[in-house]
């Protein structure tokens, strides 16, 4: 209640009408949450935590005690709205300072027209329907406010950038709206703008809900084939794989709890191995999906209404409960009761439906920890520009040169000339002429890597080969030109006179090249490819797998003999300890020597070193054991 003691004015005054109504409108201010434009001096800071609080009033300097600052003047008494100070910031902001701001520290230095600003409307709004001690007004049942309807709801994607949590508008998102009252009968779909925003009644979008409609359930669509932001790999690289593999060793968790929830692919409420396992797969074309969960999935900001919950679901997004509008207990996962990733139940005479969160949502990109993915029309600028190949100087001469159906091409990579790279990932494409060439072997260089890192896909005009490599230890992974990262072997399948632009490096359209460096940044390190050409010897080392491998799984190499010959197996760890194996019962062609995990269970975790041997010829590569 506001009033005011008639004695105290001179109702005699030309002025007392207007002192009157502004003293009552400044006052009523006050009663639902406004502060005066001096109530936090800071003159040196932004108008969030200055004056009060809200950009649309510029904060006064003028307070009691400010010896920098002259009196205000009052517009009532005849002054004109001037102002005279000392101090070059202070100066500035008064200059800028809106004085028909009926919330000024005095009434009556407001300048006509007084007004209130839209933020401190809608600051009143949410006072009156939020506060308990004024919600009984809105209740009270002679109250127009009780037919009111907040029309207005947002889609945001969060994205932490350095440590703070940003939100980008939505665009394009189709909100879907049914009638639980009359049978879950669809309402209609709105889509939001390029601010975010959609509104469900307007011209565009006459929805018709209003305090009588009923039970609504509501919620943004997950998937939507028609939009290529809701493609699966929107946003999904390598970098994010990087990242969750950093959460999983304990090295650096994730901050957010959208990312967490982003990066539980598999919806178990835990990230694992087996989420980056379906990254993984996606990434490389071996998936087109999640199975089971939606390309986008939405967090309802009415949450945020649920003070505990939403500290909770900071916390830990997967153990965070909700008591939702309808009364139900909401989790992560959906039990008992929808999860509170659904949909949203809501009776439309609710007093929720005054705010325009209760129609707002967060949304995550299913894979997508980093927040790269495209969320407007021209998308979001994320991942960098693609890196550059080189070829070495030698190379041009060896492809004019040509090769014979008894040679290999080989076509090694490594970090450029001059660079070196703690590496922590990588992925980038390879394209060959599968008519002309045929894919011997992949031979692995410094990385260990696994036949799971590279997947070979004749379906196109040429073949192509997507590789993804993770460094998954805690262990530095230091590339430099020296170091090869691994050889593609080749057999023509003819004599050719000439190999140039029967392979090319990198540029997919639809398979980004990133390198990564440690720190989780692009790196811009450039690789080169070096040719050679030789002759194939006793055998061939067509891949490893079952790398990493555990206590739990055996080792394979699979080796293509061109000749009979006793093969000698050496492996070591990087304390010296070796298993030596010898086999003499291979067959000309390809042969998969299978070593148990037991026989090497005490060789130390990390990288082991292997050599395969004949009498005349010799090959290494690494691989890496895990319990």
């Amino acid at each position: 209640m506001i009033a005011l003691r008639y004695s105290l004015f001179n109702a005699n005054s030309d002025l007392f009408p207007e002192v009157i109504g502004r003293i009552l409108a400044h006052e009523l201010g006050h009663y639902l949450g406004l502060l005066h434009s001096n109530a936090i001096v800071n003159p040196n800071d932004d108008c969030l935590t200055s004056g009060d609080l809200m950009c649309s009033t510029p904060p006064d300097p003028f307070s009691p005690g400010n010896s920098n600052v002259s009196s205000i003047g009052n517009c009532l008494d005849g002054f004109d709205c001037t102002f005279s100070n000392t101090m070059p910031v202070v100066n500035y902001i008064y200059e800028n300072l809106q004085r028909n701001n009926i919330m000024l520290s005095s009434p009556g230095a407001a300048c006509p027209p007084v007004l209130f600003e839209d933020d401190q409307l809608e600051r009143m709004r949410n006072f009156l329907f939020g506060d308990p001690h004024r919600w009984n007004l809105v209740q009270s049942p002679t109250s127009s406010c009780r037919d009111y309807l907040e029309k207005d709801g947002f889609v945001y994607r969060p994205r932490v950038d350095n440590g703070m949590e940003e939100l980008d508008p939505f665009v394009s998102a189709v909100v879907d709206f049914d009638n639980i009252s009359s049978g879950g009968i669809d309402i209609c779909n709105p889509i939001t703008n390029l601010i975010g925003l959609y509104s469900i009644n307007n011209f565009f979008t006459p929805c018709g809900i209003n305090a009588q409609t009923g039970d609504l359930r509501y919620a943004p669509l997950g998937e939507n084939p028609m939009d290529e932001n809701f493609d699966y790999l929107n946003g999904v690289t390598t970098l994010d794989i990087i990242r969750i593999n950093k959460h999983i060793l304990g090295t650096q968790e994730l901050e957010s709890p959208f990312q967490k929830i982003a990066a539980d692919v598999n919806n178990s409420s835990t990230i694992t191995t087996l989420d980056i396992i379906r990254i993984r797969k996606l990434i490389l074309r071996l998936i087109t999906e999640f199975e089971e969960v939606d390309s986008w999935r939405f967090v309802p900001a009415l949450g945020e209404f649920d003070g505990n919950f939403w500290s909770d679901f900071y916390a830990d997004p997967f153990s965070a409960s909700w008591t939702a509008p309808d009364g139900q207990e909401r989790s992560y996962l959906a039990t008992n009761a929808p999860s509170y990733l659904n949909k949203v139940d809501l009776n439309s005479a609710s007093y929720l439906t005054y705010f325009d969160k209760v129609w707002s949502f967060y949304a995550v990109k299913s894979g997508d920890v980093n927040g790269s993915a495209r969320v407007g029309l021209d998308g979001f600028v994320d991942e960098g520009e693609t890196f550059l190949f080189t070829e070495t100087k030698t190379s041009a001469e060896i492809l004019s040169d040509g090769t014979s159906s008894d040679e290999v091409l080989l076509a090694t990579v490594s970090v450029g000339e001059g660079e070196v790279v703690d590496l922590a990932g990588y992925q980038f494409s390879v394209n060959f002429d599968d008519s002309n060439l045929e894919l011997l072997a992949i031979e692995p260089g410094k990385i260990a890597f696994s036949s799971e890192d590279f997947v070979v896909d004749y379906a196109g005009l040429d073949a192509s080969i997507r590789t993804l490599w993770i460094n998954y230890t805690t262990n530095p992974v230091v590339v430099q030109e020296s170091d090869d990262l691994f050889t593609l072997v080749f057999r023509p399948k003819y004599n050719l006179a000439n190999l140039n632009g029967l392979i090319s490096f990198g540029g997919a359209t639809d398979f980004k090249d990133l390198i990564i460096s440690s720190e989780d940044k692009l790196n811009s390190a450039s690789l080169q490819v070096k040719y050679s050409k030789a002759t194939i010897k006793d055998f061939v080392i067509k891949e490893a797998y079952g790398n990493p491998f555990t206590g739990s799984g055996n080792l394979h190499l699979k080796i293509e003999m061109k000749e009979l010959k006793e093969v000698t197996i050496l492996l070591q760890d990087q304390q010296g300890q070796t298993v030596m194996l010898d086999f003499n019962d291979l067959l000309l062609g390809d042969n998969d020597i299978e070593i148990p995990a037991s026989t090497v269970y005490f060789l130390q975790n990390g990288s082991l070193f292997y050599t395969i041997a004949t009498d005349e010829y010799v090959k290494s590569g690494t691989i890496i054991k895990m319990e």
